[in-house]
């Protein structure tokens, strides 16, 4: 006996109930061990790839897609930083006051006169800037005025014809606003100062590191690096 919390017979819940009965009289029980499939995919498997394909095809008119490269270079911990960057969502003080916490200002720590929202920390800020001109002309690429994190992404991931100097590309473009967050974060909380050139140079001896750790084997020396990031 079934406890109703109401009553089914009323005109309310009638329909309700005869769905359920529909649905109920459609099981058919069969012998073996029970199992669970995927009908995404041909083998019955569940991989978080075809989700995420069976999503993006529902939602392709009104979803914005930008461009995060996850591969193997890059700690996942970066990259992840990247993607929340992307929408936004890295504790800019604009953010934090949106969240209902309480600052002193919401200017930048570094050029005081701007904002201090996610674009601005890592890209428009003449100190980003700075970085950034000293970045590109060190990997050899014509200065670009970029306005925000999704121009930069999008820009490594197309960016030339060489798959493996385009991943590298994207380490330095990825590890480059990591550093400068972590710049500002030394700022704030540790009354830290670093120029700019020593945000290169941290730059430089992270993607190194990554790329001689994670990457191929024989890669170029440190000298080498130093000179240009794609002489191997």
């Amino acid at each position: 006996m079934w406890n109703w919390r109401s009553c089914p017979i009323v005109a309310s819940c009638s329909s309700e109930l005869e769905r359920l009965v529909n649905d109920m009289d459609s099981i058919r029980l069969q012998h073996g061990v029970d199992r669970l499939s995927c009908l995404l995919s041909a083998d019955g498997k569940y991989r978080v790839d075809l989700l995420r394909k069976k999503i993006d095809q529902c939602f392709t008119a009104n979803v914005h897609h930008f461009q995060i490269s996850w591969c193997k270079l890059i700690p996942i911990k970066i990259t992840t930083f990247i993607w929340r960057a992307v929408m936004g969502k890295i504790p800019s003080a604009v953010a934090l006051s949106y969240r209902g916490v309480t600052l002193d200002t919401c200017n930048c720590s570094s050029c005081i006169g701007g904002i201090e929202y996610v674009n601005h920390i890592l890209v428009e800020c003449p100190y980003a800037k700075s970085v950034t001109k000293s970045i590109l002309n060190w990997c050899g690429i014509d200065q670009i005025d970029f306005h925000n994190v999704e121009e930069i992404t999008c820009f490594a991931a197309n960016w030339g014809r060489c798959p493996k100097k385009r991943e590298r590309l994207t380490a330095i473009c990825y590890g480059m606003l990591w550093s400068i967050w972590r710049a500002r974060n030394d700022r704030i909380f540790q009354a830290k100062f670093i120029t700019p050139n020593g945000v290169v140079d941290n730059i430089k001896a992270l993607v190194y590191f990554w790329v001689k750790c994670r990457g191929e084997c024989g890669f170029c020396n440190w000298e080498e690096w130093l000179s240009c990031p794609f002489s191997s």
